[in-house]
């Protein structure tokens, strides 16, 4: 009797359950996870900024002209000043502006005097570096005493073409005497050179640099 009324309970909860869409008692419902699409988020593509490259530089950062070009500007500009000393018509102004230019000039060439002076002895110890390293290697693959011999004289040889060049072009370098500062107060062009000594004791102090000695 007990029985058939739990059975008859359980039938009525199922019937309930069932009216109410949930499914027999004790079964979990399964609800389903919302599906939701993760939003897709385009990543910026930043371009790398382009970095450029160092650049080395050797030498001075400004160009040195050679020193036959300078001494060619130098010869021309002082033929103009010796011109202007020259003129009886020419005014104080015009011999210092003259001078100015011509000063200018000699400097360039003093500094082109001295490039050529450094590049030379760079040379010159690079050619001496350079047969030292072939000397040490015919010496390391040296069998005998006449391959070692063979090496020394080679050796010498070599520094003597190195001397050689660098004395050549040390010679060619040949500073003329720096430009006098014209005569104040004067018009005449006599005594005033574009290479002289000045004409009265009126003159400015010449500020041209001195070339240097070569090494």
């Amino acid at each position: 009797m007990m029985v058939s009324k739990m059975a008859g309970c359980a039938a009525a909860i199922a019937l309930v359950a069932s009216g109410l869409g949930l499914g027999t008692v004790g079964a979990q419902a399964s609800v389903p996870q919302a599906s939701v699409p993760q939003a897709s988020v385009p990543q910026a593509s930043v371009p790398r900024a382009s970095v450029p490259q160092p650049v080395a530089t050797f030498g001075p950062a400004v160009a040195t002209a050679s020193f036959t070009d300078a001494l060619a500007a130098y010869n021309a500009a002082s033929a103009a000043y010796a011109s202007v000393l020259a003129d009886s018509t020419a005014g104080n102004q015009a011999r210092q502006a003259a001078f100015q230019v011509v000063r200018a000039s000699y400097n360039a060439l003093v500094r082109a005097a001295d490039a050529t002076r450094r590049a030379a002895d760079q040379a010159f110890r690079a050619a001496v570096a350079a047969a030292k390293d072939a000397k040490k290697a015919a010496f390391g693959a040296a069998s005998s005493a006449q391959a070692k011999n063979d090496a020394l004289n080679a050796f010498a040889a070599a520094l003597t073409s190195a001397t050689s060049a660098r004395d050549a072009a040390f010679a060619a370098i040949v500073l003329p005497a720096p430009p006098a500062a014209p005569a104040q107060g004067s018009k005449s062009g006599a005594g005033a050179g574009a290479g002289g000594s000045g004409g009265s004791g009126g003159s400015k102090p010449d500020k041209t640099p001195k070339p240097s000695s070569g090494n």
